[in-house]
């Protein structure tokens, strides 16, 4: 059964269609054709297929999608079960027994020495970078020509 290739005797142009449906639905019955092909300007456009065909084919297509998708999954756990594999979590607990007293004493003393007046002081050096620049206001002029005659 190959629905992508036909033969001329499954051919059929869209007039024949509607002068000949009992004969083409006939053959579609008897099995005589597998399908009829009806042409649109001279280009295949529609197909008609028995019913059984068609639940045969659809039944085919869900066993490949349902197969295909189990596929999919056993690979997707799969690849989470190496990728938990593969991470090794150590956890370290911390605790403040840990941090040694000195280190502490260290931090809180250069936390104490910061000055802020050097950030202050970079800051207005910055400021007076910057020049002031005044935009003149002017009237806008009136241009009394037409866009025609300016074109021209």
């Amino acid at each position: 059964m190959n629905y992508l290739q036909y033969t001329s005797k499954e051919m059929y142009s869209s007039t024949e269609l509607i002068r000949k449906s009992k004969y083409i639905f006939e053959k579609l019955n008897k099995k005589e054709i597998e399908k009829a092909v009806i042409l649109r300007d001279g280009k295949p456009s529609f197909m008609l297929l028995d019913f059984e065909s068609y639940e045969k084919i659809m039944e085919e297509y869900m066993n490949l999608k349902n197969s295909n998708l189990n596929v999919q999954n056993e690979n997707q756990s799969k690849n989470k079960i190496q990728k938990v594999n593969e991470e090794k979590i150590e956890i370290q607990p911390q605790t403040q027994e840990s941090l040694d007293e000195q280190e502490l004493k260290k931090a809180l003393d250069e936390i104490d020495n910061i000055s802020f007046d050097d950030i202050i002081s970079k800051d207005k050096d910055k400021d007076e970078d910057l020049e002031e620049v005044y935009i003149e206001e002017r009237p806008i002029d009136k241009n009394e020509k037409s866009l025609k005659e300016f074109w021209e």
